[in-house]
């Protein structure tokens, strides 16, 4: 007897398509959020986007190696370079505020995703009729 039943009827890609669902609206999110930051002038100003993607890996990868050394230095001259100018605040806000939004809106809709695709039974009834 198969003592994981319940798993059976609930076995219909819900969580996968949720995933995949808030993966990709929170990415595009994120991108649309910090395309308008760095529009609207709230990032350090006069950058490109090759720059601000530039600036964007070395402070992961700074993080993670603290040696690496990319095309603006490394992270802690980068860091200090931005806190000299007093950038430093508007460069982390104008990651970390895009970020959760993108986050946000991806965890919400993968949640709705799955809540739908997991209803029970059918959202209509000859069309018209909602349950």
């Amino acid at each position: 007897m198969n003592n994981f039943q319940s798993f059976d009827d609930r076995d219909n890609g819900a969580m996968l398509t949720g995933v995949l669902a808030g993966c990709l609206s929170g990415s595009g999110a994120f991108l649309v959020v910090i395309k308008e930051w760095w529009a609207w002038g709230w990032g350090p100003g006069g950058w490109s986007w090759s720059d601000i993607a530039h600036a964007y890996w070395l402070a992961f990868a700074g993080h993670l190696f603290p040696s690496y050394k990319g095309d603006l230095g490394t992270w802690n001259a980068f860091r200090e370079w931005l806190r000299l100018r007093h950038q430093y605040d508007a460069f982390t806000a104008s990651f970390w505020v895009p970020f959760l939004i993108g986050l946000s809106v991806g965890l919400a809709v993968g949640w709705i995703v799955v809540r739908a695709v997991n209803r029970k039974g059918a959202s209509y009834i000859r069309g018209a009729k909602f349950n």
